[in-house]
């Protein structure tokens, strides 16, 4: 059984998300999407990785780049997210023999939620809250970062729609 899958999608004119948003928000083998600001535009979590999806969103109007993640295990809890907090997606590449030290070092940071081994695109998937983005942004930089055995880290941050 698949333990699902991130698509992360980036859009060549940002006025296409609303209408995407409205397609993947009708496709049953999405579990969440969030919009999302920094290397992407747009973070699907899919329940497994089917090339059949994967081909839906790669159509999508507008979409320039679409990256798969394939979970090797899901370690998000899956409660909604509260909108009272801000958070962040981080995709990160490791050394290859590094990769379960660090995961077990994020996932004992306080401010993480998840973090799930991954293969494709990144070697782990972790979502980070804070009160603000800067708090967020102190945490990955104070805490994450600096971790040895990271070689890459994107982040992109969670924008609600329905704040703008």
């Amino acid at each position: 059984m698949s333990a699902g899958a991130y698509v992360l999608v980036k859009f060549d004119n940002r006025e296409k998300l609303l209408p995407a948003v409205e397609v993947v928000g009708n496709l049953t083998d999405i579990c969440r999407w969030d919009a999302v600001d920094g290397h992407f535009d747009l973070v699907l979590k899919l329940k497994a990785n089917k090339p059949s999806l994967l081909e839906k969103v790669s159509g999508l109007d507008g979409s320039s780049e679409v990256v798969s993640c394939e979970l090797e295990s899901d370690n998000e809890p899956g409660t909604d997210l509260s909108p009272d907090n801000c958070y962040s997606y981080l995709f990160v590449e490791t050394e290859k023999d590094q990769r379960k030290t660090v995961q077990k070092a994020i996932e004992k940071i306080e401010a993480v939620l998840f973090c799930s081994p991954s293969s494709g695109s990144c070697d782990l998937v972790a979502m980070v809250t804070g009160d603000t983005f800067d708090h967020i942004n102190r945490t990955i930089n104070d805490d994450i970062r600096q971790l040895d055995g990271i070689l890459r880290l994107k982040q992109d941050r969670i924008i609600f729609l329905d704040r703008l």
